[in-house]
């Protein structure tokens, strides 16, 4: 299983996301505040481009 971790920074320092790709090719995005799980997000039929965006977004505080 791959993944790709995304830090926030400046104000948005306690956010982190996790993008990881299932097994048969589609993505989710795990998404944390204060190293607390918040929401995962199932990104089945996105590409790796839509999950790696969905992550800049919550950690740039866009997606709550």
């Amino acid at each position: 299983m791959e993944h790709e971790i995304l830090n926030g920074y400046g104000e948005f320092f306690h956010r982190h996301a996790i993008i990881f790709r299932h097994n048969d090719g589609g993505w989710w995005v795990e998404a944390y505040e204060n190293m607390k799980l918040i929401k995962s997000i199932d990104l089945h039929e996105h590409s790796l481009y839509y999950a790696q965006d969905t992550a800049d977004n919550w950690i740039h505080g866009i997606l709550n």
